[in-house]
């Protein structure tokens, strides 16, 4: 287990936005050596305004939450900008609600950003930031690292297992690492309620065991034998 896992975490304040209102509070505690980060995915729509029905997208009001939790940065865990991340869309409405904050964003690429080809439009918006085109990365805040991967990418070709480029890359990465504590996000979750819905063809036969989550896997066991914190 990488060493840094037994060290004891100086404080870092994830507000994710089901609990944001309760955690304003808690940013208001912090030291000035805590630092204070947002995480939230699946943001934008099409149109500036929540619209009808309740599947409607808020992500004005999600934007107005990071600005008062005033992070010191604010990681997009994918799926910025629906439906296909284009740059148009990006610039319709996530550069009108979001485009203040772009110098405390911390971004990850999420599946639809794969419906431009190459993820282009995520990739000329946020720039270098997002690292193009690997669309990996880490930098590092305070006493924390943090991991930015590029989950999409693991389903196709190579994959994301032991020798292919992310994986291989993030090991070297924990294993340079001098920070205290490390933070790693990614678009995908390593569970999913749902496990076969995405991987059913249309000659019966299912895809990854019917696993929507196995191409992820080797990078969360990577992950949690180098000691990841969070």
């Amino acid at each position: 287990m990488h060493a840094h896992a037994r060290s004891v975490c100086p404080s870092l304040i994830v507000a994710m936005l089901a609990a944001a209102m309760t955690l304003l509070a808690s940013t208001a505690q912090a030291g000035p050596r805590d630092p204070v980060i947002a995480a939230v995915g699946d943001l934008a729509c099409q149109a500036l305004t929540q619209g009808q029905g309740e599947g409607a997208c808020r992500s004005g009001e999600i934007a107005d939450l990071v600005r008062q939790i005033a992070p010191d940065k604010f990681l997009v865990l994918g799926d910025a900008q629906y439906n296909n991340g284009k740059l148009s869309e990006y610039m319709r409405v996530w550069e009108v609600q979001f485009g203040d904050l772009f110098g405390i964003t911390v971004p990850a690429p999420g599946n639809h950003d794969y419906g431009t080809p190459g993820a282009g439009g995520y990739f000329t918006y946020f720039g270098a930031a997002a690292n193009p085109p690997l669309g990996y990365y880490s930098i590092d805040v305070g006493k924390w690292h943090i991991v930015s991967l590029n989950s999409p990418i693991c389903g196709g070709d190579p994959g994301c297992g032991p020798g292919t480029p992310q994986y291989e890359w993030l090991a070297a990465d924990l294993a340079a690492s001098n920070a205290q504590c490390t933070i790693a996000f990614m678009h995908e979750l390593r569970y999913d309620w749902r496990p076969w819905q995405k991987w059913i063809v249309d000659d019966g036969k299912t895809l990854y065991g019917g696993s929507e989550t196995a191409p992820f896997v080797p990078l969360w066991e990577l992950m949690y034998s180098e000691g990841v914190d969070v």
